[in-house]
């Protein structure tokens, strides 16, 4: 039942093998393309990732420095804020209760669990990437929970135009396979024509 549909096919010898060839080289292609694509994601997402662990050392160093002063805390965050202000960039400290304690002034309003309901690590809400790590209480701190996040729209830009690019390839080959195909498939089975249609002349009273 699996292969019902073949038995429709031209059961041409040239016809056959260009249409395995062509199957072979789409799912040989597609995959290759796939993978790259998964890479890239990959490799993009891990540079943000550890991009965002810096800035939570970067936080734990300014803490450790002024601890709860948070107008030197303030003073000193908010120029980064501005400077990554196109990339959304932004901060939040959390008591190990959940209770806010300080955030930047562009933080955005994300349907995200209380502070304390969610497990260090990197989560997604909405447009946003975010890291989210508990800090041991330093000489001027308690233990603290840190969240740092910033927008991924340049991330997913820059999928979106490489799978535009990809597909664009695929269709190409995807014309390209079967039309080389036939060509060579011709050249291959030529000599097995010219014998085939010898032979079909043969006679016995005519050898």
């Amino acid at each position: 039942m699996r292969f019902g549909l073949l038995k429709h096919l031209p059961s041409t010898l040239r016809f056959r093998l260009t249409f395995w060839n062509t199957i072979v080289i789409l799912v040989l292609v597609g995959g290759a393309l796939w993978g790259v694509r998964e890479l890239v994601r990959w490799t993009l997402i891990s540079e943000l990732d550890a991009g965002l662990r810096e800035d939570v050392k970067d936080v734990q160093l300014i803490l450790d420095h002024f601890g709860l002063n948070w107008e030197e805390v303030s003073a000193d965050l908010e120029p980064k804020v501005v400077s990554n202000s196109d990339r959304g960039w932004f901060v939040r400290i959390f008591s190990t209760d959940g209770e806010l304690l300080w955030s930047s002034a562009n933080a955005p309003e994300l349907n995200v669990p209380a502070a304390r309901a969610v497990k260090p690590g990197v989560y997604d809400r909405e447009k946003y990437h975010l890291l989210q790590r508990s800090i041991p209480a330093g000489k001027r701190t308690p233990p603290l929970i840190v969240r740092v996040g910033v927008r991924r729209d340049q991330v997913d830009e820059d999928l979106a135009r490489l799978t535009k690019w990809m597909l664009t390839a695929f269709a190409l080959i995807l014309v390209a396979a079967p039309l080389s195909g036939y060509w060579l498939a011709g050249r291959a089975t030529r000599p097995l024509a010219i014998i085939l249609h010898t032979t079909a002349r043969l006679h016995p009273d005519n050898l």
